[in-house]
């Protein structure tokens, strides 16, 4: 288990764009609110793909990090993230 900066920053980066995305879909616009399913991304990213090395085979990786895979757990994250911490 042995991560580079430039992985790191990559995951960061999709994982707060992600989160962002999702947060502003759900309509809610708090800063408090987009860094939390930021964090909540990252820490999902950086279990399954860093940590498990959970990745489609043939996939598109750039800087060691398999794009698809990342992109599908973060967002898969976020959305239940986003369903079931709001619930009212």
């Amino acid at each position: 288990m042995m991560f580079n900066w430039e992985q790191l920053c990559l995951w960061l980066l999709i994982a707060g764009g992600i989160g962002c995305a999702g947060e502003l879909m759900a309509g809610r616009h708090r800063l408090l609110d987009l860094l939390e399913a930021s964090a909540v991304a990252l820490l999902a990213v950086l279990l399954l793909v860093g940590i498990f090395h959970f990745h489609f085979k043939d996939e598109l990786i750039i800087m060691d990090v398999p794009l698809l895979s990342t992109v599908l757990i973060a967002a898969l994250v976020v959305s239940l993230w986003s369903t079931r911490a709001y619930q009212r």
